[in-house]
């Protein structure tokens, strides 16, 4: 599996990754999605030159690192893909204290994969303004 940070993202494999999702609707505007990837630190896992999943994140680098999303191909093992993007994600933001990312409440198995890595639940109620 190969690693790339910051990587120039093709319209297509974006695409098919977020509909293999069920999540192709969150690209309508993608003109933002890439504005907001630019502003972003990402990292994307290639294996034989496909995108097996990304994870891209913000920090202020000094107390918090925020992960907006952890997308992982289901034509790939999620387990290993996510732990290869996470890895890295802590690698690189060794020096911050903090890493806080929300998932899904039907989602087991990203769970059991981020307390793998070393995560806690957290008892956070989550709002959001739009």
């Amino acid at each position: 599996m190969n690693l790339k940070v910051n990587p120039k993202f093709n319209k297509g494999e974006l695409l098919n990754l977020y509909a293999a999702l069920g999540r192709k609707d969150e690209l309508e505007n993608y003109d933002c999605f890439r504005k907001s990837l630019k502003k972003s630190y990402v990292i994307a896992a290639y294996d034989q030159g496909r995108l097996a999943g990304l994870v891209n994140a913000i920090s202020d680098n000094a107390t918090t690192v925020y992960v907006k999303d952890l997308l992982i191909s289901p034509n790939f093992d999620k387990s290993k893909v996510g732990k290869f993007l996470i890895e890295h994600l802590k690698s690189y933001y060794k020096a911050v204290p903090k890493i806080i990312i929300s998932t899904s409440d039907t989602d087991t198995s990203e769970l059991v994969l981020l307390k793998s890595v070393g995560f806690e639940e957290q008892n956070q109620k989550i709002l959001e303004y739009s």
